[in-house]
């Protein structure tokens, strides 16, 4: 089977996208959430505001077909592949939307650096089996290639099916790629790539796969396809709120495990040594750069993530599985100073910096079977559900 495959997208009216399209419903707060759909008739959200919020999935299908009746939403005619770019400041991403059969990920074609919450999965899976609509692409990266690169350059010189601005100012471009030469042209050249690597999207991926193996048959996702250099990856920085330890106790502990490379007492948050060699932490209005101690260094734990986690969370702070606990915060590291103007620092709060994962180190994680801890990193481009919407009941 070809390893990716095109097909005919539902999508917003052109003169709609721009108040179609959302943020992943997720990361909406509840407040806004509402406001968006009390006050924006055609947007996705209020496709998905009919589960309730009691997880009823049929109510989002039927809300789905009366999108299409009232031609809010349209159903192109010809598989086709989708060229997408989205840009941000001096952030460009461009690559190949089509769908991903999940035997990509059975025979190790697709890679994964991250482990899925079984809850999450579930639910998921629920989602696709009631609704049959898959909304938002996995984010797909993969190493350089020169011929897709030509294609991509020639055709978005083409004239564009959307061009719009999102609230954010980020800027989403998509063409239409129906031409049935060319879309032999785009199997044949990513039927050459061995290894594909999930940049965001594992939940997805996992819940599409369970669907496979509960039907027995082949099954398709959403796929973003971009190079290596059109992720963007960015850090989170780990804090705590109050820990338990005692000043002297905590530090008493970090210093059997790690040398204390550097003290400080003042830096700028938001650009704190994200490319230092050191893990970083802030704790009683003083800076410490540490390195694990030789003795404790193994191929077990070698990104500071891993570090971070079982050196200091598991074995000092005993926090066994950050995924289950509510004591640890994810902050992403652009938006530290926001955060800590709302939650100003306590005595005891605590900050842990760590440098920045690359799409490359990503790689040798993932090829190496090697798992992160969560929020190891943070990724763009950040796609907009319902760009493209791939209807797998028809």
């Amino acid at each position: 089977m070809n390893k990716i495959l095109p097909f005919k997208a539902v999508r917003a009216a052109e003169d709609k996208v721009g108040l179609f399209v959302t943020r992943n419903h997720q990361s909406y707060d509840k407040r806004t959430f509402q406001d968006k759909i009390s006050n924006n008739p055609y947007s996705f959200l209020n496709i998905i505001s009919k589960s309730n919020n009691t997880n009823n999935f049929s109510e989002i299908r039927k809300q789905f077909e009366k999108f299409i009746d009232d031609q809010i939403l349209i159903k192109d005619k010809e598989e086709s592949f989708y060229l997408y770019q989205i840009s941000r400041e001096k952030k460009k991403s461009i690559g190949i939307i089509s769908l991903f059969p999940t035997s990509n990920l059975k025979k190790g074609i697709l890679k994964k650096h991250e482990n899925t919450i079984t809850k999450r999965e579930k639910i998921f899976q629920r989602y696709l089996l009631e609704t049959q609509i898959n909304a938002e692409p996995v984010l797909i990266f993969h190493e350089e290639n020169s011929e897709i690169n030509k294609i991509i350059e020639l055709y978005k010189k083409k004239n564009h099916t959307y061009n719009f601005t999102t609230t954010d100012r980020v800027n989403h471009k998509l063409w239409k790629i129906s031409e049935k030469s060319l879309i032999d042209e785009i199997i044949i050249n990513y039927n050459q790539i061995n290894e594909f690597y999930i940049a965001d999207g594992h939940h997805r991926v996992s819940s599409s796969n369970l669907i496979s193996n509960k039907l027995k048959k082949e099954t398709f996702f959403l796929s973003f396809l971009v190079s290596e250099k059109n992720i963007f990856c960015g850090s989170f920085i780990r804090y705590i709120d109050t820990i338990e330890y005692a000043n002297t106790d905590f530090l008493e502990e970090i210093k059997k495990k790690f040398e204390l490379k550097d003290i400080y007492k003042e830096s700028k948050v938001n650009s704190i040594k994200s490319k230092s060699d050191f893990i970083t932490i802030f704790f009683n209005n003083t800076y410490y750069d540490l390195q694990l101690k030789k003795e404790y260094v193994n191929c077990a734990h070698f990104t500071d993530t891993q570090i971070i986690d079982f050196h200091i969370f598991n074995q000092i702070l005993k926090i066994r599985d950050t995924k289950q606990t509510e004591r640890v915060k994810f902050i992403e590291s652009s938006k530290i100073e926001l955060f800590l103007n709302q939650n100003p620092l306590k005595k005891n709060s605590l900050l842990i910096f760590t440098k920045t994962i690359d799409s490359k180190q990503l790689m040798q994680i993932a090829d190496n079977n090697l798992i992160l801890p969560p929020k190891s990193t943070y990724i763009e481009p950040k796609i907009r559900s319902g760009i493209t919407i791939y209807d797998f009941k028809t």
